[in-house]
């Protein structure tokens, strides 16, 4: 028998339907349960970490206090890990609350969203908004060609830019209310 068919004969009788029994089956069974059905079989879990713990702490703490330059001079992580092991077992206990503390503190801050700020539009921008409506209301060709609408609305532009600003504020909210 083969591995594939011992394999399909697992399957099928984790969803319920007798296996195939044959003589076979049991020795390969036996002799790759650990190996190769068991941990098939196993659910997947994905493992959390603690966050931050007290060596964690030292090393960050450290790299503050001396350096980055300073902090890979003295070996990095491997000369930090031999300045942690100089430490007393209190300063260790010491660093491991601290960091206990600050994981309690962020697990229980409510994380709010961030607020959506909208950009106010420059002038030029109000203007492209209305453009259409203007041309439209004033029986004015509007090009399909992009480039030509883009030379046609700078034109415009001009003439507006020359009115008073409550002038241009007024053709604004007046085109701006129109449907499009």
């Amino acid at each position: 028998m083969s591995y594939q068919q011992a394999f399909q004969d697992v399957i099928t009788a984790m969803n319920g339907a007798p296996a195939q029994q044959t003589k076979e089956f049991e020795p390969f069974l036996r002799s790759n349960l650990e190996k190769y059905i068991l941990p098939i079989l196993q659910p997947v879990t994905t493992r959390k970490g603690k966050g931050l713990n007290g060596y964690n702490l030292f090393i960050r703490e450290l790299r503050q206090k001396i350096g980055e330059m300073a902090f890979k001079e003295m070996g990095g992580l491997t000369g930090a890990a031999t300045e942690w092991n100089k430490l007393t077992d209190d300063e260790k206990k010491q660093y491991n609350n601290r960091a206990k503390n600050m994981r309690e503190t962020t697990d229980n801050v409510a994380v709010t969203p961030p607020t959506i700020v909208k950009k106010k539009k420059n002038l030029w921008q109000q203007y492209q908004q209305v453009w259409g409506n203007y041309r439209k209301t004033k029986n004015l060709y509007i090009p399909d060609n992009i480039a030509e609408r883009s030379k046609a609305s700078a034109l415009d532009y001009k003439t507006f830019k020359q009115m008073s600003p409550e002038e241009q504020q007024e053709f604004l909210t007046t085109y701006a209310s129109l449907p499009k």
